[in-house]
């Protein structure tokens, strides 16, 4: 199978296979770090709110469903259409359920989020600025799958839905970009410059709060970039397949960032600035550039290097000898 039949004939069909099996492995990946930090947030926040651990399990049965239709995509692509390419010609239905999923997934945690930032701020109107920003991308989301659903060509789709698709992307980016910002203007106004535990505390809660965040902005950029820039625009397929596990582990990451920071204040904020050749700042480095796994590591060493300090700082006491008779 290595070229199509009819509108599709000038099409290598590699272009459209590789990049959705890709799709699917990154996909397999973020959703194995999803469920490993899942099990972290059940294990170390059983008194959290009944609100957010549903949230948190409504947010993992979605990710199970999305990896489920983008498997049933790789499945149509590879092998279901090996023997007939002209199948092709449409896109698969689990590549389509997938966008809404990716949508629902998307607002459940741009609303966490929202909260969050309504909380912090006591405001109304930003809120709600974000909350329209989220809705109008979810709007945009269902249009596309519903538009993609009764498609004929995909190459037609592709042609008469450029405007729609690129609307798409965009509104998810200006939709992350606005909340992240908004949250870390408003935690950098609250930070204490006299308070050297608190203003550090803050200070990675913002660190923290702009990966997630951003990292989801630019990665819908990145995917509109290669849906205009490449010819035959089937590469951000795949790409497109990673979204909705983004925001799953951005969420978790967040909600277990908690750990590292009670495990900071646990021991004392004192030892957090004399760590400079400790791999405390290793995981620093390394948490601003894979935001939804570094969260799992943090917690681990966090735990290990807190009982290691234990057993450091506070030795066992001398036992005194015995009087003599």
């Amino acid at each position: 199978m290595t070229s199509l039949e009819g509108p599709l004939s000038n099409i290598n069909v590699t272009v459209i296979v590789v990049p959705v099996n890709m799709g699917t492995v990154a996909t397999s990946l973020l959703f194995g770090c999803c469920v490993i930090q899942a099990h972290i947030y059940y294990s170390g926040f059983a008194k959290d709110h009944l609100v957010i651990k549903l949230m948190v399990a409504l947010v993992m049965m979605l990710e199970l469903a999305h990896l489920a239709c983008t498997v049933a995509t790789m499945w149509f692509i590879a092998v279901t259409a090996y023997e007939n390419p002209a199948r092709l010609a449409v896109w698969p239905p689990g590549g389509i359920v997938i966008i809404p999923i990716t949508a629902v997934t998307r607002f459940i945690v741009q609303s966490y989020f929202t909260f969050r930032l309504w909380k912090l701020t006591n405001a109304v109107l930003l809120p709600m600025l974000c909350m329209i920003l989220s809705l109008f991308t979810a709007g945009v989301s269902f249009a596309v799958c519903g538009i993609a659903f009764r498609m004929t060509s995909l190459v037609a789709f592709y042609a008469t839905q450029n405007l729609l698709i690129t609307m798409w992307w965009v509104s998810q980016s200006v939709a992350d970009a606005t909340l992240t910002l908004a949250l870390v203007y408003h935690l950098r106004r609250k930070r204490t410059a006299g308070f050297s535990r608190t203003s550090m505390s803050v200070n990675r809660i913002i660190l923290w709060t702009a990966e997630t965040g951003l990292f989801s902005s630019i990665f819908a950029l990145l995917v509109l970039a290669f849906f205009l820039t490449m010819e035959n625009k089937y590469v951000w397929n795949g790409l497109s397949a990673c979204v909705g596990s983004i925001y799953g582990n951005s969420l978790l990451a967040m909600l277990n960032s908690r750990l590292v920071l009670r495990a900071n204040h646990a021991e004392g904020a004192y030892k957090l600035e004399n760590k400079a050749h400790r791999s405390l700042d290793r995981r620093e480095i390394v948490g601003s550039t894979l935001p939804f796994v570094i969260n799992i590591t943090r917690v681990v060493e966090a735990s290990s290097d807190d009982k290691d300090e234990a057993q450091i700082d506070h030795p066992a006491p001398l036992q005194e000898a015995p009087a003599a008779p």
